[in-house]
């Protein structure tokens, strides 16, 4: 197993879905990396918080219905060898019953929106400080680290000669696999993820920055700004003051 499958199912594993022996072997993969072990640890920190701050709301029947239905044709499936492929298969019905569920809860609770949730995960991931996977300064660097390790365009942003671009690592914000930057700023970090620009939501305070249609976010106390850019999604967070970012993003290309 390497970092790659540990970043596509620790969901299931913390969900302890995995039988024993496949349950072992991510487990043995945690113990002997300490930046996926931090992956998971934050992973963990990050649903027991949210499920502090989110009161009790039961599914309605006709949702659990079709949640029970969509389970057991994926128990009803027929497994193979190789778990990777046949975890994939039983995560499809799982993340479509996950997705039920958050909508419905999120349809009630209208002031804990998707894109809170994806702005409290960035945020968290901007004060985690994980290692990088890959420590470079040139966007063409990360651009060749990630060529063939995820599914979409990795196009870090160029910001304006005053933001030094630290590196990179393999990061997810909610379902959505993601490739998480670091950029200096004089005294400031800035936190930049680069993902599925289908994932941007399109829903929230919106402002024109340059070119650019930016939803804001301010979740405890941060700014988080979301937005498409040449067929990539961005969301960029930071401790500096939020009109400074805006005109780091309004100069950015």
């Amino acid at each position: 197993m390497n970092c790659q499958d540990v970043q596509k199912f620790i969901h299931a594993y913390l969900d302890g879905e995995f039988d024993e022996r496949e349950w072992a072997t991510l487990a043995a993969h945690l113990e002997q990396c300490s930046s996926c072990r931090r992956m998971a640890e934050f992973e963990e920190r990050f649903r027991t918080a949210l499920k502090r701050s989110l009161p009790p709301v039961a599914a309605p029947e006709t949702l659990r219905a079709s949640v029970g239905r969509a389970l057991d044709e994926a128990e009803a499936e027929e497994m193979t060898p190789d778990w990777t492929r046949r975890w994939a298969w039983r995560l499809i019905p799982a993340a479509a019953a996950a997705t039920l569920i958050v909508a419905a809860f999120f349809a009630k609770q209208r002031e804990l929106t998707p894109p809170n949730m994806l702005a409290a995960q960035s945020i968290e991931w901007h004060r985690l400080r994980l290692p990088m996977d890959v420590k470079a300064t040139s966007t063409e660097a990360v651009q060749r680290f990630f060529s063939d390790k995820v599914p979409f365009a990795v196009r870090p942003p160029a910001f304006a000669r005053q933001a030094r671009l630290d590196g990179a690592r393999l990061a997810n914000l909610r379902e959505h696999q993601a490739v998480y930057l670091t950029y200096r700023v004089g005294d400031s970090r800035v936190s930049v993820f680069i993902f599925d620009p289908q994932a941007v939501p399109t829903a929230g305070p919106v402002r024109r920055v340059g070119r650019r249609q930016v939803y804001w976010q301010d979740v405890q106390g941060y700014p988080v700004a979301m937005y498409t850019s040449g067929g990539t999604g961005y969301a960029v967070t930071s401790d500096m003051d939020p009109e400074r970012l805006v005109q780091l993003i309004a100069h950015s290309h």
